[in-house]
């Protein structure tokens, strides 16, 4: 009967072992941690990226073609990469002693120029998507350096997905001819278009 006993008390503490084993597994699946990836290597005019995240359709490495412009007025650069899958925009404010070549903070923003010594950095993802997904930074650095017909830099940023909760951590490198930007891209910094009045068809 003692025997008996024991032998089912050591199959309650087994029991016990394994549930502790799972809760600590949860635990630890719970609080992983994603690390920066390290910059890809820089090709000349594309942006090269990769990044971590939690869930395998929220990862994604490539190299797509790069194109750069510098607006006069107001005084931002812009790097445009787009392709087949995905498509980033970095928005560099202006510096305070005017020289693009340095660190640059990224700040959240959807509309108006970067604050001086700010980037913004906005990515849409396509793949097999029905439509694209949208990113925001929600923090990071973007370092140039080289900016003269050529425009030379990294980034490492954090991503966030307001409409699926998703977080992803992107490095990217970049190289691409900077010009003086097309006017349709410094348009995009212009003030809100007020709202057209809808008329009433009542007379």
């Amino acid at each position: 009967m003692l025997a008996g006993l024991v032998g089912c008390a050591g199959v309650s503490h087994e029991a016990d072992d394994a549930a502790a084993a799972n809760a600590e597994s949860e635990s630890v699946s719970d609080t992983v941690t994603l690390m920066m990836p390290d910059y890809p290597a820089s090709k000349a005019g594309r942006l090269t990226a990769r990044s971590e995240a939690l869930e395998e359709e929220h990862r994604f490495v490539g190299s797509w073609a790069a194109e750069a412009g510098r607006c006069r007025e107001p005084t931002v650069v812009q790097v445009i990469a787009r392709g087949d899958s995905l498509g980033t925009v970095v928005f560099i404010g202006p510096s305070t002693d005017g020289d693009i070549v340095g660190e640059y903070r990224v700040v959240e923003g959807r509309r108006g120029v970067p604050d001086t010594s700010t980037a913004r950095v906005a990515v849409q993802a396509y793949g097999d998507r029905t439509r694209p997904e949208g990113y925001r930074a929600v923090g990071g650095v973007v370092e140039i350096h080289r900016a003269d017909s050529i425009i030379e830099g990294n980034l490492a940023v954090e991503l966030y997905d307001d409409r699926l909760g998703a977080t992803i951590l992107l490095a990217a490198s970049f190289e691409a001819p900077l010009r003086n930007a097309p006017a349709e891209w410094c348009s995009v910094f212009g003030p809100k278009p007020e709202p057209v009045p809808v008329r009433s068809g009542r007379r």
